[in-house]
């Protein structure tokens, strides 16, 4: 063998050895940690996402508010609500157009389902205030009955109020119902009926 011969065969050696040590040191790195599997369950949307879909479509609303307890009547006015999902099936969200008090009413909302927290999550925005709003909560397992609670901000006290809803989802029709929880009780705030369009 000569020179030349041995010098590129053992040119030839070291580089399949090197290579093979960095496939090695590949599958080393691309075994998964317990904090990779950590972060792909955090991150995966799953059954309870699934759900989220339930509410998706166009919805025509009659919404009746109650300013406080002492208000026997409700206002009552009418909307539209469209909602679909966002960020590959992580999120639905709402976007509400309707009137209340002769003003136009426009608003936002943001549905998930929170893997870590294990509970799904609700903010709610809209054009007649500056605050948002949050509630998170449980459904029965179907996606279509839930338990919600959280807090609102009071414009009259200044701080913020508890609030409980219940959410009901039919084929065509959901129905929402929200309260503010005191001390002293509970009393109804809202009740929105949506008719799927």
């Amino acid at each position: 063998m000569s020179k030349r011969t041995a010098t590129f065969a053992l040119s030839l050696l070291t580089l399949v050895v090197t290579a093979g040590l960095l496939m090695a040191g590949d599958e080393k790195a691309a075994a998964p940690t317990a904090a990779d599997e950590a972060m792909m369950a955090a991150m995966t949307p799953g059954e309870h996402h699934e759900h989220l879909t339930a509410t998706a479509g166009t919805w025509e609303a009659s919404v009746k508010m109650w300013m406080g307890p002492s208000q026997a009547e409700p206002a009552e006015s009418t909307g539209t609500a469209k909602f679909y999902l966002v960020m590959d099936g992580r999120y639905m969200v709402q976007e509400f157009i309707g009137n209340f008090m002769g003003m136009e009413f426009t608003g936002r909302g943001t549905t998930g389902y929170d893997n870590l927290q294990g509970k799904y999550v609700s903010t709610w925005i809209d054009n007649m205030g500056t605050s948002m709003s949050m509630e998170s909560g449980h459904c029965d397992g179907t996606g279509r009955k839930y338990d919600w609670a959280g807090e609102m901000p009071d414009p009259i006290s200044g701080g913020m109020v508890k609030t409980r809803t219940e959410q009901i989802i039919e084929d065509d029709r959901m129905h929402i119902m929200s309260y503010v929880v005191t001390a002293a009780g509970e009393h109804k705030m809202m009740e929105i009926v949506y008719t799927r369009k």
